[in-house]
């Protein structure tokens, strides 16, 4: 259960990397791209560290660990939708400042 679980959490991570190169892709901005690329990129190396110690956690704490991946995975779609609405709202040309 805990492995289909920890596999599952893998394939939506190697999907949302998917989402954000497609996404990427549609901003004309380098310092959006960046953006987008960096603070889910992040999001998602915290995600995987997650699962690695998932994998290493004692009997009964595995699912704990899962749990909090899937919390961060929410928060890299999260990012994802954000930057979806800013193109649909200012177009490709969304530039980020800060």
């Amino acid at each position: 259960m805990t492995s289909d679980r920890r596999s599952r959490l893998q394939t939506e991570i190697d999907g949302v990397r998917q989402q954000v190169d497609a996404l990427a892709a549609q901003l004309q901005q380098p310092s959006a791209k960046e953006w987008l690329r960096r603070s889910t990129s992040y999001t998602l190396d915290d995600v995987e560290m997650l699962l690695r110690n998932a994998d290493r956690a004692q009997p009964g704490w595995e699912d704990m660990w899962l749990g909090v991946a899937e919390e961060w995975l929410q928060i890299a779609r999260r990012q994802i939708e954000a930057v979806r609405k800013a193109r649909a709202d200012y177009g490709p040309d969304l530039v980020v400042i800060g």
